[in-house]
């Protein structure tokens, strides 16, 4: 997935993304510029939505790695491609993981999202079917969690640009699992399965409680650094994910896909703009 983004970045702006090897240079004869403006009018007018960008995805997984000459470069010139794809009106099914993902974030840009980081890992196993968190995950502190029969579990509240693993230094530098894998579920689900907030007032976040099952949360994760509190553990954890099938993205992936959505929705509002 990684590769298809920055292709799709590099031909929405070749500045943003420049190392797509063998595509053929802007040509500057005269002034010009149109290394990239045949695919801006082809993508104009089309809405970024999670349909338009996995029919480009799924194009571009079924291209040939090369090109005719080997200087074609990943997955060769492919703007008409990948245009013509966005265009197609009928629904994609996700093929995977990543790409359930892609779906769920896509479909919730604008969203308020419940953020919650795995915190006693030997407790997670992120079973589709099963609620996220299981409660025996949960660190035992705190007013909510030490009340009697408590359901409630920490979290903090994130919206694109997600900010999980740069908004606490502190944290960053104690290396806690929470902030090298962190799940994500859209306000919108987390409502239609009647989930709650409450801030207690010993916490200057937010707890939560609901039976989202951990198929509707998407799972951000990071390789372990040398702050890592439990580095195996980490480790094993993302193992975990990783086989489980739940909607996972690793979190350069996810950067990415931001700047392409951001770009996007950029351009294709504009566009309706100059209609009006």
């Amino acid at each position: 997935m990684r590769k298809f983004l920055e292709h799709l970045l590099h031909y929405q702006c070749s500045r943003c993304y420049t190392l797509i090897p063998g595509h053929r240079a802007q040509p500057k004869d005269g002034g010009r510029h149109s290394h990239n403006g045949e695919f801006l009018r082809l993508i104009q007018g089309i809405a970024p939505t999670s349909d338009a960008l996995l029919g480009a995805y799924h194009a571009w997984r079924d291209l040939p790695e090369k090109g005719r000459n080997s200087t074609d470069g990943i997955k060769g010139e492919c703007r008409q491609t990948l245009a013509q794809a966005m265009r197609r009106p009928e629904s994609q099914e996700p093929r995977d993981a990543e790409e359930s993902a892609m779906r769920l974030i896509v479909d919730h840009w604008q969203d308020t999202y419940i953020r919650h980081g795995g915190e006693n890992l030997r407790f997670i196993d992120y079973n589709p079917t099963q609620p996220f968190p299981p409660m025996k995950s949960r660190y035992w502190v705190g007013e909510a969690v030490m009340a009697p029969n408590s359901e409630w579990f920490a979290v903090d509240l994130d919206a694109n640009r997600f900010r999980a693993f740069v908004e606490h230094p502190v944290e960053n530098q104690l290396g806690p699992p929470w902030v090298y894998i962190a799940g994500f579920t859209p306000m919108r689900i987390f409502r239609r399965y009647n989930g709650e907030l409450w801030h207690p007032p010993d916490r200057d976040h937010y707890y939560a409680r609901g039976q989202i099952p951990t198929k509707h949360w998407v799972f951000v994760y990071r390789e372990p650094d040398e702050y890592a509190e439990k580095p195996d553990a980490v480790n094993h954890s993302i193992h975990l994910l990783k086989r489980s099938g739940v909607p996972r993205i690793h979190w350069d992936d996810y950067q990415t896909l931001h700047t392409v959505m951001h770009n996007w929705h950029n351009i294709y509002n504009t566009r309706k703009s100059l209609r009006a």
